[in-house]
């Protein structure tokens, strides 16, 4: 699979763990018409990466965890959400 199509594919997968529909996500990211937001997760447009930034910011991850192949999505999100719940508990403290 090529860099284009693995970051589409994690694109994809951070949206829908984040219970975002595409529509909603293309809207958040500037972009009109939901059929060229299928084409970026279905790896058919090569972002620019001011686009990826905006993406990016919009899924509150940092760029290299989008980039980097090596980082599992699944990793990424465990370690936040282990970190929202402690800081939680250091609040209620």
């Amino acid at each position: 699979m090529n860099t284009v199509a693995l970051t589409a594919q994690r694109i994809k997968e951070l949206r829908v763990r984040r219970q975002l529909t595409q529509e909603h996500f293309a809207n958040s990211i500037d972009i009109q018409c939901t059929r060229t937001y299928q084409n970026i997760e279905n790896g058919m447009v090569e972002l620019k990466l001011s686009t990826i930034a905006l993406i990016c910011e919009k899924l509150n991850i940092p760029i290299h965890v989008l980039l980097n192949t090596e980082i599992a999505i699944e990793d990424f999100l465990m370690e936040e959400y282990i970190h929202k719940k402690n800081n939680t508990v250091q609040l209620k403290k």
